[in-house]
């Protein structure tokens, strides 16, 4: 078939470019599968949900908005898992949809000082994170564009956990203490996806 519109005419040209993007397409489906097998949110599988992205006109990973720009540069900070980036980026949304400290942005959500580590003031990857763009290839960052975008798109039914789910902490990440002062009298939340709980654990209902 593809040798065929080659050897046409010009008219074939459509043609030709149609074929074009069903190989290019076709790769890109692939390339998601291979890094969301196995992961299911809300009786969806992920690839299912990242694969839609590819279907929304003119949405492109090279035409990204700025609230879903500094999502992804958050969850590609705190982890490079796809199942813990989804969970991470609604941890993000609560805090926008809920105002929480005042912040009703991703922007602004993800910039408030001393919340999340690679942003902070005094964080040597702060310069990194800061200056991902569309345009950025360090590897997993495509797929931290299309979960953020999934992630802040989506209907609220997709939900993991509550709204008032908006506080996560790495154990292993804990260097001067065992777990934040803020965890006391809270217990980690269930989430649809099992995570390892001495990489992420999700408080709800923190002050």
């Amino acid at each position: 078939m593809l040798f065929l519109v080659m050897t046409g005419t010009a008219s074939n040209a459509g043609s030709l470019s149609a074929v074009v993007d069903l190989v290019v397409n076709s790769k890109r489906a692939q390339k998601i599968e291979r890094i969301t097998t196995d992961f299911v949110l809300d009786s969806r599988t992920l690839y299912q949900d990242i694969a839609q992205w590819y279907g929304l006109p003119g949405v492109r990973p090279t035409n990204v908005d700025s609230e879903t720009l500094w999502l992804a540069r958050c969850i590609y900070s705190e982890t490079k898992d796809p199942t813990e980036m989804v969970l991470v980026g609604w941890v993000v949304r609560n805090r926008v949809e809920t105002g929480y400290r005042g912040r009703r942005t991703f922007q602004g959500v993800v910039l408030d000082p001393y919340q999340f580590s690679a942003f902070n003031p005094t964080s040597s990857a702060r310069f990194f994170y800061t200056h991902l763009n569309e345009r950025s290839n360090p590897h997993g960052w495509d797929a931290a564009l299309r979960i953020a975008y999934m992630v802040r798109t989506a209907d609220v039914t997709a939900r993991p956990f509550s709204i008032r789910t908006r506080h996560f902490f790495s154990e292993r990440s804990m260097i001067d203490q065992a777990t934040p002062y803020w965890v006391e009298d809270h217990e980690p939340v269930d989430v649809r996806e099992p995570v390892d709980a001495e990489r992420f654990r999700f408080y709800a209902g923190v002050a």
